[in-house]
């Protein structure tokens, strides 16, 4: 009997961003989708409900906690619906993360299932691969894998950080979005061995970075404008951070190897989407381009005065 595989993600004001996503996985093998809308006041949940009508999609609005953490109770829900539809495997990622199998030959799916032929096994872990801006200042035209082809090298400290891929059955409780609580069985990497936790972040992090058979293409920042207008006021919804800072973005700005495969042809991805969306209508350019640079001069702004306010609170209470 064939394996149903599906994928969960939390998401917030990711129209642009989110057909590429799904498409990109649902050639990839996955079968189903399960998306948390997390208050988007863009056009994120048009997108998804016209998709819909093409793939198998399970959608719901999950409202803003105030302070406490969304990703615990959206992803029991997520889990939950999967064991209700009876889910083999289920992969629990971000919408700037996407699935790349290492190896030219053989499918994902193929790949994947092989590494749950031991019974043993509830939980596989895909490290990241961080990718930087690739020299993009503004946002490119075309798809983010098409575009961002530049990344860190695997001994990069981030990269120890995991994603998880698991039998639904076994969960036994969320401990953060990286890794899940299990009733029995155990964690391993993506090349058949025995993850074992990172020594000083134990949850999460795994000792070895391993990209052998998958890895997990983290596209954190994409352009300097998407950083700005998007990343970085999104904050940490898991460690309650308000604001990502030049810190953050200089840290993950890692583009010291270069790396355009992608496991299908790019235009079989945008052929996919123009099948499930209409071509948008271009506006004029110049208005386009205003409007565009207005909205980065206002981020901007409330950028730099919330890493003041950081600043002056830290100043403060050094005193």
């Amino acid at each position: 009997m064939k394996k149903h595989f599906a994928i969960g993600v939390i998401l917030k004001n990711e129209g642009a961003y989110i057909a590429e996503w799904i498409a990109y996985h649902h050639l990839l093998g996955f079968d189903s989708f399960y998306l948390l809308d997390n208050d988007s006041t863009d056009d994120s949940w048009q997108v998804i409900g016209t998709i819909s009508k093409h793939i198998p999609i399970r959608k719901e609005k999950f409202p803003y906690l105030g302070d406490a953490n969304v990703c615990f109770p959206a992803y029991s829900w997520i889990l939950q619906k999967a064991r209700e539809d009876e889910v083999d495997y289920l992969a629990l990622i971000d919408l700037d993360e996407f699935f790349f199998p290492e190896s030219k030959g053989g499918s994902f799916r193929d790949s994947l299932e092989s590494l749950f032929l031991d019974d043993e096994v509830s939980a596989v872990g895909i490290n990241w691969c961080c990718y930087g801006t690739s020299g993009h200042f503004l946002k490119p035209e075309g798809l983010v894998t098409e575009c961002f082809t530049r990344h860190s090298s695997k001994e990069f400290s981030v990269n120890h950080h995991y994603k998880s891929i698991v039998r639904p059955e076994r969960v036994s409780h969320v401990i953060n979005t990286h890794q899940m609580g299990l009733h029995r069985g155990k964690y391993i990497h993506s090349d058949g061995s025995q993850l074992e936790p990172h020594p000083d972040h134990p949850f999460g992090l795994s000792q070895k970075v391993c990209w052998d058979g998958i890895r997990l293409n983290h596209y954190v920042l994409k352009s300097t404008e998407e950083f700005i207008l998007n990343k970085a006021l999104k904050g940490c919804g898991e460690s309650g951070a308000k604001i990502k800072g030049e810190e953050y973005y200089s840290h993950h700005n890692q583009n010291g190897l270069n790396s355009a495969r992608l496991p299908f042809p790019a235009d079989q991805i945008q052929k996919t989407i123009t099948v499930w969306l209409p071509p948008a209508k271009s506006g004029i350019m110049g208005r386009a381009f205003k409007r565009v640079f207005r909205k980065i001069k206002k981020r901007w702004q409330k950028f730099r005065h919330c890493r003041r306010k950081r600043s002056l609170a830290k100043e403060e209470s050094l005193t």
